[in-house]
């Protein structure tokens, strides 16, 4: 148990610096509230409002899909490398779904387009693209959450702000190169 802790970062308990992410675990389940409950955990001093200025205003900190193709949250210098090592298997998976759902490699395309421009004028939560965009195919419709994490794995969208308190899934969707733009997916 102490090999565990010691691990997973959780003994001993280490100060928070959002500028040194070098002690913090590869990458920490990243969906609301257990990202914070981690991070809770493992710092001394930190604070719920931490990890929010770490994911939005320092953006030291990236949530995105990796393994099993869960929302990690990852420390921006080793999201190419997670990336890398995610995306092919990411695609193959999120292909399979939209051809189940029998949304067409011509209708992906046109649906990325249309959420490419939505975002290109500012942030917007899954939900709010989905009401701009309507009325959608209804194969669209329905697989529209496999688009968006389609669009993510690419490398063209990010999560980025969490809308309400901590505790909230609310997340909105940016353009990867507006959030991150020192960030190169290829380094």
């Amino acid at each position: 148990n102490a090999y565990l802790r010691g691990r997973q970062h959780l003994a001993p308990r280490l100060s928070w610096d959002p500028q040194d992410l070098s002690q913090l675990p590869l990458g920490i389940y990243g969906t609301a509230p257990v990202t914070h409950l981690s991070l809770l955990a493992r710092y001394i001093d930190f604070t719920v409002h931490d990890v929010d200025d770490a994911l939005s205003r320092h953006r030291s900190l990236v949530r995105m899909q990796a393994m099993r193709r869960s929302v990690f949250v990852i420390p921006t210098a080793l999201v190419p490398v997670v990336y890398q090592a995610t995306r092919a298997k990411h695609i193959a998976d999120l292909d399979r779904f939209l051809k189940q759902g029998r949304v067409t490699p011509a209708a992906y395309q046109r649906a990325a387009r249309q959420i490419l421009a939505l975002l290109a004028q500012q942030p917007l939560t899954a939900a709010e693209m989905k009401k701009q965009l309507n009325p959608l195919p209804k194969p669209v419709e329905l697989a529209f959450s496999d688009i968006v994490r389609r669009l993510c794995a690419e490398g063209l969208l990010v999560r980025g702000r969490i809308r309400g308190s901590w505790r909230s899934a609310i997340t909105e969707y940016c353009l990867w190169e507006d959030w991150l733009p020192g960030v190169d997916l290829n380094a």
